[in-house]
């Protein structure tokens, strides 16, 4: 789900409403997996770069 939102959301430039209307979810809970989503990708990257 967290790919999906964060594809819709960065990539689609979907706005947050319309994810959760697609996603059948609350627009706070896009809002967080958005941000964990984020946060997964920011981890990864700092792994790749640091290694």
């Amino acid at each position: 789900m967290q790919q999906a939102i964060i594809r819709m959301k960065d990539i689609e430039e979907y706005e947050v409403e319309e994810i959760a209307e697609i996603t059948g979810t609350r627009p706070d809970a896009v809002r967080t997996n958005l941000s964990r989503a984020r946060k997964k990708v920011r981890e990864e990257y700092i792994k790749l770069t640091t290694a």
